[in-house]
């Protein structure tokens, strides 16, 4: 059995209020998130895990799993953030700010390899997608929860499968956005 007390400690950190939010405070708190699991997952699983923006770009590391934000990072010039294992099979966490139908819209999933011959081609597996005034931190961490756990799970085995059965169950399958940085 897998533990997953973290998660459970991670759920009261977030604020889980209806509130809508601004941009800026959202991008704040998925990159929050982002660092939270960067560090539990290469600490525990010993994933190469890659972070855009670069995490020490974003805050200090203070070991024992803590970071601060570092003062004067503008959040709200931040217009996607992913956390991705970086092994050949690797999965990944993807938020975007995007237009869509003329309006400002946050969009969150997982982005999944699928080997076609020789080359990986990603799948962008939709978890939230909501206009920005109307959405709050507390709604994408409760739409993106459920697959956090399950790509734990997968970086525990070294298998995918369980991240991937979640995904192509439960969500809405896309083509993969463009990804920031070199995949």
């Amino acid at each position: 059995m897998i533990n997953m007390k973290w998660l459970e400690d991670l759920d009261q950190r977030i604020v889980s209020t209806e509130e809508r939010e601004s941009k800026v405070s959202l991008t704040r708190g998925m990159v929050e998130i982002s660092l939270n699991l960067l560090s539990r997952f290469a600490l525990t699983t010993d994933s190469q895990m890659r972070m855009h923006p670069e995490q020490w770009d974003v805050a200090r590391y203070h070991g024992d799993k803590r970071w601060e934000i570092r003062e004067g990072f503008d959040f709200g010039e931040l217009g996607e953030i992913l956390l991705m294992d970086e092994s050949p099979r690797g999965a990944g966490m993807f938020f975007e700010f995007t237009m869509v139908k003329g309006r400002n819209t946050i969009r969150s999933g997982f982005v999944i390899p699928e080997r076609i011959g020789e080359e990986s081609v990603y799948w962008f597996f939709v978890a939230f997608e909501m206009p920005v005034r109307k959405a709050s931190l507390g709604e994408v961490w409760s739409a993106m929860r459920p697959g956090i756990g399950s790509w734990y799970e997968s970086l525990i085995r070294g298998d995918m499968t369980p991240l991937a059965q979640l995904c192509e169950r439960g969500l809405e399958k896309r083509a993969c956005p463009s990804l920031p940085g070199k995949l």
